[in-house]
């Protein structure tokens, strides 16, 4: 299984202001830590839509 990426310290500042808020794209969602696509990213545990994904250079 391939690691996570690991993100910068203003990006896991990103993802913990936006966790735990209510999703914008559906109406009973909350935002959580997870992976989208193989990237660091806080997604809707209702719907998975990502609300941010953190991408590492290449």
């Amino acid at each position: 299984m391939a690691q996570s990426p690991q993100p910068a310290a203003d990006d896991r500042r990103l993802l913990d202001v936006l966790e735990e808020r209510p999703c914008s794209f559906c109406e009973t969602g909350t935002l959580e830590r997870g992976l989208y696509k193989g990237n660091n990213a806080v997604v809707c545990d209702n719907c998975g839509t990502p609300r941010a994904q953190l991408w590492t250079p290449s």
